[in-house]
């Protein structure tokens, strides 16, 4: 497989796996808002849906936008974006929580529920079989009694068929919270009591947590992906006779024999690099895109600096 084809698949299962981590955020804070405002009208219940969708798709935009704010030094745009984004991260775990521990209480509730009712029908077929075996044991009486006898005996068999039926539909039925009662048993083998009930919100907080933390950092991830492309060759036109393409390692080099730091023009900073204005942008904003220098506006056109 070729480094070029790698890199473009990684490309592509890093946006995809964003879009998913931050369609799942939305999803979650669009249901949660909407329950919201549905209590006081319907027109409430769209604007605090549309709100949360503003918030799930602003978070990992923010940090995105801080992460390069910062990467070339402007501080105050960073503090904004990052500000914006922890605030609209905020939101979205309340609604996330809201959302996510509904859906395991009324998980846990359903289970509960069928536990019940499976101990009830156990508890009523063994009851029924007790008493069918004491009419069977009995001694044979009158023709009222027998009578009696059998009438009771057809209740007893219909109350057995009931029991057998609801059990074989509640079989199985587990504990409230399966992997709290997993996690605590994991956890007593190891001489550690913890106590499934006390775990299960901590899962729920766990869930909240992966699905947005996941979403804010997406496009952090993405973007430090490096550009394979890019990062190969830089291929450019140069009528002036300059090289028409360069390896970023060449510019990373001219950058060092430089001190690590040119300030210019664009067609100054090309100059200095041996390439044409439009290739020395594009090779210095890739080198930026990679996190190894950093690309920032000065008085004198463009300043360059190597990270360290």
């Amino acid at each position: 497989m070729s480094a070029k084809f790698s890199g473009s698949l990684t490309r592509c299962l890093a946006y995809l796996g964003a879009a998913l981590f931050i369609g799942v955020s939305a999803a979650q804070n669009i249901s949660h808002g909407y329950s919201l405002g549905l209590a006081r009208s319907e027109m409430a219940a769209l604007i605090f849906a549309a709100g949360s969708l503003a918030g799930a798709l602003m978070a990992p935009i923010s940090f995105l936008a801080a992460w390069n704010a910062f990467r070339n030094w402007r501080i105050g745009s960073g503090l904004v974006a990052l500000t914006l984004g922890c605030v609209c991260v905020i939101y979205a775990v309340i609604s996330s929580l809201g959302f996510v521990g509904t859906a395991r209480d009324t998980a846990a509730a359903s289970r509960n529920a069928n536990a019940d009712a499976y101990k009830i029908a156990k508890a009523s077929a063994e009851a029924a079989t007790a008493e069918l075996k004491t009419l069977a044991d009995a001694p044979r009486g009158n023709r009222k009694a027998e009578d009696k006898r059998i009438e009771r005996r057809r209740e007893l068999d219909k109350k057995l068929a009931d029991g057998l039926t609801i059990m074989s539909e509640h079989a199985g039925t587990g504990a409230a919270d399966p992997v709290a009662e997993a996690i605590a048993s994991y956890a007593g083998a190891l001489g550690r009591e913890i106590d499934a009930d006390k775990l299960s919100p901590w899962l729920t907080l766990l869930a909240v947590v992966f699905f947005e933390v996941g979403a804010a950092a997406s496009l952090i991830v993405v973007a430090a992906l490096p550009d394979i492309g890019v990062a190969q060759k830089l291929a450019v036109s140069n009528a002036r006779g300059r090289k028409r393409a360069a390896p970023l390692e060449d510019v990373m080099a001219a950058l060092k024999d430089a001190g690590g730091r040119l300030e210019g023009s664009m067609d100054q900073l090309g100059a200095r690099l041996g390439l044409s204005k439009s290739s020395a942008h594009r090779a210095l904003h890739a080198l930026s895109g990679a996190g190894l220098v950093s690309v920032a506006t000065s008085a004198a056109g463009t300043l360059v600096q190597l990270r360290t």
